[in-house]
């Protein structure tokens, strides 16, 4: 055969195979052309003769053409296929004779006489099931960590969540008592007093106790907020501390074990329901093993710790026995470590009880500590931020299971001092009910609940709790003391407010010893014109330290002050002011005038209750420091005049006003509110037949001349003329307060 036909014939059968698109065929045709051009070749008519012949010359196109070498070859391809399958089924029956009775096969695998054979099969297939196993124990576990994590997640979310709600329903749940927190706001000086009894359960406002008085928001000194900044290294963050605080409260609302004796946690269904609780979560008891903590998230219980059950005998050794209930007794080493730490390191105590707390979530003492160190590290920062989370942790001891009762008072008592400390009085009602709801038995947190009604101005309300109170403890004197003032001053009925008021005094309890009760008795008893008997009280007010003096009973006072009822320019101080109003008081005087001739508009009666008779008005410029812009518009150059002594503009403890008084007044004898400034009226139209009282020194007012008196004495005033008299009010600090003492204490 020639080359050139050789070569036409590879390319067709090349062509037919690609067309067949057979893997078999290309590889035969691949060795057959590896081969020498002998058609005869005998690589090639083997591998012919294992393909089916009739598919093959199909394929080929060669359906006639056969060769004898190949058959001989074919025959002798199945003659060793034949042959190898025996060996294979002789090889089978063999082992199946071998293991066919397995129950007494006790020979390892590995060790048989077929380990030759099998051995490195087996150990193969042991090591692949071990690396599987490896991978399955594996992926399991980042299964278990991711769904921990998504837990952890879900649980940071539902804290967070929580929170946010928790703190609205927190501000927001006494919104029924008016939304009066945001304006009872007050603190008062290191330096001065309320002429309270030590001990005693109140503090008032001014000399009429006039609980609905505003006192501006209560803050830290605004330089001393610049060191807060920089000591914020050592700073307690209170976003911070406030996801600790919901953690608790968390970890206490989810308490599922459930016994008697236990704390409502939560006051609505509504909160439960929007937060998705559980049902039986809503109130929460102590756990049947006090020693085994249980975290409930979604219903399952997860055994968190188990700690020694301690002997009962405990109870009559340990020295806090009083404030630990069981729980926090089997911890109590480190509870008492980190209470000693609060006297030397605040930061370190409360570090120790945050430490505490992450694995004792329901500790009460923790958690106590924990706001005790909050509260210290508000002061020592000067921070209403700390104050404020520190009230939340003392909240959060009162909603823990098993509290008791000496710790519930302690926190109690507290988060109510430092919510009233802090302006928060709607929400120290809401703490104050859950006290007389554990202690239904006494007085005194009915009595407190009371006194936090008339700081809200709520006088009815607080009526209606002492008249409770006494109907159960008849004998009550801080109850009558102050069922007493509320007749006087809300319904003037003298006679039957003597009575409490002397009653209550007389048990000298603790509550009742306080300069506005004596007050109060001896102006009752003045106006019913008893008047040595209110001398008497006055003096015994006195003697017990309650007032400056028996005629200086003013009762937010600086005791280091020089006190006398009148006063001269020079011995003011602020001669050079006075003397350039009485310079333009003709000009001042103008401006007065023409308000009257407007109907007297902007003019309001007085309303503390000091007037006897007749028609009393006055006209504000300057109150508590602040100017009156829209007054001030209407006498303008009276108040540039003003604005000039700072003394008396910026004075947050007195006014400045026009006060006109009509014929036929008498003004009650009374004292005002504080020894820390000096009272000055300007004479603009004096008629005759007009007389004022500082003590026992009687003078009158003169036309553009100012006369001095201090008003924390007692004083008193008649107009007895035929016509209005019209003065110009100034109120100056006292000379002798410094600067700081000006700047920092609290309006009245």
């Amino acid at each position: 055969m020639s080359a050139e036909s050789q070569t036409r014939k590879r390319k067709d059968r090349k062509k037919r195979v690609k067309e067949s698109g057979s893997e078999r065929i290309e590889y035969l045709l691949k060795k057959y052309e590896d081969a020498e051009d002998d058609e005869d070749n005998l690589s090639y008519s083997s591998a012919k003769g294992l393909i089916d012949e009739e598919d093959f010359n199909e394929r080929t196109g060669s359906d006639h053409h056969q060769h004898s070498s190949g058959s001989k070859v074919g025959f002798f391809a199945i003659a060793v296929f034949l042959l190898l399958l025996g060996g294979l089924v002789t090889l089978t029956a063999l082992i199946f004779l071998e293991l066919k009775d397995t129950n007494e096969v006790t020979t390892p695998i590995a060790e048989s006489r077929y380990a030759s054979i099998l051995g490195d099969l087996v150990e193969e297939r042991s090591k692949e099931h071990e690396d599987e196993e490896s991978e399955v124990n594996a992926e399991e576990e980042k299964e278990e960590e991711k769904d921990d994590s998504d837990d952890r997640v879900e649980e940071g979310e539902q804290i967070d969540e929580y929170l946010t709600h928790h703190r609205q329903e927190f501000d927001e749940s006494e919104t029924v008592i008016d939304g009066l927190d945001n304006d009872v706001q007050y603190s008062f000086s290191e330096e001065e007093h309320p002429n309270v009894e030590k001990g005693g359960a109140v503090s008032g406002h001014d000399y009429e106790w006039n609980y609905q008085e505003r006192f501006e928001e209560t803050k830290y000194d605004e330089h001393e907020k610049a060191s807060e900044v920089e000591k914020n290294g050592d700073a307690v963050s209170a976003e911070t501390e406030a996801k600790d605080s919901a953690n608790e409260v968390i970890q206490s609302e989810f308490e599922q074990s459930i016994r008697k004796e236990e704390q409502t946690v939560l006051q609505e269904h509504s909160d439960l329901e929007e937060h998705n609780v559980p049902e039986e979560a809503i109130r929460i008891e102590a756990p049947d093993n006090l020693y085994q903590e249980r975290n409930v998230i979604e219903g399952e219980v997860v055994n968190t710790e188990e700690k020694a059950v301690p002997s009962e005998d405990w109870r009559n050794s340990y020295e806090h026995v009083d404030v630990t209930n069981e729980y926090d007794y089997a911890i109590h080493d480190e509870l008492d470590k980190a209470e000693r730490e609060i006297e030397k390191s605040t930061t370190e105590a409360k570090q120790l009880f945050d430490a505490i707390l992450q694995s004792y979530k329901l500790s009460p003492r923790a958690t106590y500590g924990k706001a005790r160190c909050l509260d210290k590290l508000s002061e020592q920062k000067r921070s209403n931020a700390i104050l404020e989370e520190s009230v939340y942790v003392y909240r959060d001891v009162l909603r823990l299971p098993n509290v008791s009762d000496a710790l519930f008072r302690l926190a109690g008592e507290r988060c109510v001092e430092r919510m009233t400390f802090r302006g928060f009085i709607a929400k120290a009602v809401s703490v104050q009910q859950l006290l007389i709801e554990r202690f239904s038995n006494e007085a005194k947190y009915r009595n407190n609940l009371a006194v936090l009604y008339l700081l809200l101005g709520q006088n009815k309300a607080a009526k209606e709790i002492l008249e409770e109170v006494l109907r159960m403890f008849p004998n009550d004197g801080f109850a009558k003391v102050h069922y007493g003032f509320i007749l006087k001053i809300d319904d003037n009925d003298y006679t039957t407010a003597i009575q409490y008021l002397q009653e209550g005094i007389e048990t000298g309890e603790p509550g009742t010893v306080d300069g506005r009760f004596y007050f109060q008795l001896g102006d009752a008893l003045s106006k019913q014109g008893q008047h040595q008997e209110a001398l008497k009280v006055y003096e015994s007010g006195a003697a017990k330290g309650l007032f400056l003096s028996a005629y200086q009973r003013s009762l937010y006072n600086v005791d280091t002050l020089t006190g006398r009822p009148w006063w001269t320019s020079e011995q003011t101080t602020y001669k050079g002011h006075l003397e350039k109003l009485e310079k333009n008081w003709k000009v001042i005087k103008e401006e007065a005038v023409a308000l009257l001739d407007e109907n007297n508009k902007g003019f309001i009666p007085e309303s503390e209750g000091l007037r006897d008779t007749g028609v009393w008005e006055q006209f504000e410029l300057f109150a508590r420091g602040k100017k009156f812009k829209d007054n001030c518009a209407k006498a303008p150059k009276t108040c540039r005049l003003i604005e000039e002594i700072p003394d008396a503009a910026t004075c947050n403890r007195g006014q400045v006003k026009f006060s006109i008084m009509h014929p036929g007044t008498h003004v009650w004898s009374h004292t005002g509110p504080t020894n820390c400034r000096l009272r000055a009226h300007l004479g603009l139209v004096v008629p005759s037949g007009l007389r004022i009282r500082v003590v026992n020194d009687t003078r009158q007012w003169i036309e553009g001349r100012f006369i001095i008196f201090d008003d924390s004495f007692e004083h008193e005033v008649w107009h007895e003329g035929n016509s209005y008299r019209l003065v110009l009010i100034v109120d100056f600090w006292h000379p002798e307060l410094t600067p700081y003492q000006k700047r920092t204490l609290s309006p009245i």
